[in-house]
């Protein structure tokens, strides 16, 4: 899973948590979900381990990890997994860009 865009080593060790140790068997998982069981997976898969804290720069970190959770649904759209998928929204950059946090 290492290879898919903004999913780093934080995610892949929730994946192999989950016995995904692959693109295929992420494939897998989704093709056994429906679109609410999707996209209820893909939010608890890519939550931030640091969500809804003020960085030392102002950065407030959001709940998902927006670039990991859009590129997962990219991929999932690409190899036609769920017919779901169209009705799923990639998370907005406003979500991505929160407002900066005062410490």
């Amino acid at each position: 899973m290492d290879t898919v865009y903004g999913i780093g080593s934080t995610f892949n060790k929730r994946f192999k948590r989950d016995k995904i140790h692959s693109i295929a068997q992420f494939i897998s998982k989704a093709k056994k979900l429906d679109k609410c069981n999707l996209e209820i997976y893909l939010t608890r898969m890519f939550k931030n381990p640091k969500r809804n804290r003020c960085m030392d720069d102002g950065y407030l970190v959001p709940d998902i990890n927006i670039n990991a959770y859009n590129s997962a649904i990219k991929l999932l759209r690409i190899k036609k997994v769920n017919k779901g998928l169209k009705l799923i929204k990639e998370r907005s950059k406003i979500e991505k860009y929160p407002k900066d946090c005062k410490k």
